[in-house]
């Protein structure tokens, strides 16, 4: 260990154990680090720094190769991480950590791959297995906060994470994800803070905090500085396909046309069947008037009514399939998927989720059957929930039936407001 400032050397051993002594080995070191740096350790602190996880070496061994398998972006890769969490609970039934982790795999199911939301029971079942087996440990908490991300409750999203912060302080996952959750409620001030504690506590190199702060201003509408990040992000991880997503869109919303369709056919190559990756390519084909095009991709979706765009809390919603059929002048199949499309939104809302995502479906969906009350009302319900998007509505080809129309374009221009004044104050590693 050196002292960066002066580089002094203050403390170094080696050390020549079994494995079986990797988790002495571990607390050892961390007791002579507090030492050498003449931190007093309380009671509670040093009973921490002593605990094992698991006294099973197999479990552990799974246990980080369900970690491993996790942080990665595919869907078999979320099979795996699944597969060992439940190898290293089978070897022990009470590692705590593996059914955190199990936790977290469930959820991911739901953001990132398209799974049901029946999956977040058996998330919220193995997150309360894992706090009752471990209070202490914050993974349980962190993963009880995933759960609700998915299930679109920020507010008791950013409370769990809380609760991990509190136990260990330096989970730079429980403070990434409460930053993402207060930006999802157009909290931009608390985001950047959270997401800025974040990206001190990772790696320089890791792709996550750069594509946090892509997020702010992708919000903020400052949409070069976004694409700075995004782009920043994928330096690192090239397949990491959540910021090719928000930078696709940041081309789309700069005129960037030719930029957005690479981008988006390098992530439909990727996985042609995968819904947000179909939902982003039929979105600019609409744009680009290619609505036959559009439609096919659409109809590799599982819910190509919708057309909802992105992972996790990160969603955009494209006119879906219903504007085709409109636009086609096919009013029985634009009845029935505009249907589907409010009856999804609705179901969504009424079950508690937060994202302003459904609310804006039901506007767009009231604007294409040219019920323009409804569509104000619902519109001005995103805004409440926090969406700030005022861009993309004035390209979104949902709104052909309002654009232009004085209340419509006196709710944008509240929003633009609110993003102009927003972006004046918020402050990322140093510069406005």
């Amino acid at each position: 260990m050196i002292d960066l400032q002066t580089n002094e050397s203050l403390w170094g051993e080696t050390y020549d154990r079994t494995i079986e002594d990797i988790f002495s080995i571990q607390s050892d070191v961390a007791t002579q680090i507090a030492y050498a740096l003449q931190i007093n350790l309380s009671a509670e602190e040093r009973s921490y720094i002593e605990r094992q996880p698991t006294k099973n070496l197999e479990a552990y061994d799974y246990y980080l190769r369900g970690r491993e398998y996790y942080s990665r972006y595919r869907r078999e890769h979320n099979e795996s991480a699944i597969e060992f969490f439940k190898r290293a609970i089978d070897v022990d039934p009470e590692f705590a950590l593996a059914y955190a982790g199990l936790a977290d795999a469930y959820s991911q199911r739901v953001l990132r791959f398209n799974y049901g939301t029946e999956w977040l029971d058996s998330a919220i079942t193995a997150g309360n297995t894992a706090i009752r087996l471990d209070p202490t440990a914050a993974e349980g908490y962190k993963a009880l906060g995933l759960v609700y991300i998915a299930s679109g409750k920020f507010k008791k999203a950013i409370e769990e994470n809380l609760k991990a912060v509190k136990l260990n302080p330096n989970h730079d996952i429980a403070h990434l994800n409460t930053g993402i959750s207060f930006l999802v409620q157009g909290d931009f001030e608390n985001a950047a803070e959270w997401i800025g504690h974040s990206s001190r506590l990772r790696s320089p190199t890791d792709p996550w905090p750069f594509y946090g702060f892509g997020l702010i201003f992708l919000y903020l509408d400052d949409l070069e500085r976004a694409k700075e990040y995004f782009q920043q992000s994928l330096f690192y991880t090239p397949d990491f396909d959540s910021p090719r997503i928000t930078l696709a869109l940041c081309m789309l919303l700069s005129g960037q046309f030719p930029d957005a369709y690479k981008e988006a056919e390098f992530l439909y190559n990727l996985d042609p069947y995968n819904a947000t990756f179909n939902n982003l390519l039929a979105f600019i084909q609409i744009l680009d008037g290619k609505y036959d095009d559009a439609l096919i991709n659409y109809k590799k979706t599982n819910t190509p009514y919708s057309g909802i765009i992105g992972f996790g809390t990160m969603k955009f919603l494209s006119p879906g399939s219903a504007y085709i059929y409109l636009k086609k002048g096919d009013r029985a199949n634009f009845e029935t998927h505009i249907q589907k499309r409010i009856l999804e939104a609705r179901k969504v809302i009424d079950s508690g989720n937060e994202h302003f995502i459904y609310p804006y479906q039901l506007a767009t969906s009231y604007a294409m059957l040219g019920e323009k009350e409804k569509t104000y009302e619902y519109l001005e319900h995103a805004v409440a929930s926090g969406w700030r998007h005022y861009r993309y509505a004035m390209i979104d080809p949902s709104f052909e039936s309002v654009r232009h129309e004085p209340r419509f374009d006196q709710i944008l221009d509240r929003v633009k407001s609110i993003v102009e004044r927003e972006k004046n104050r918020i402050t990322i590693e140093g510069k406005n």
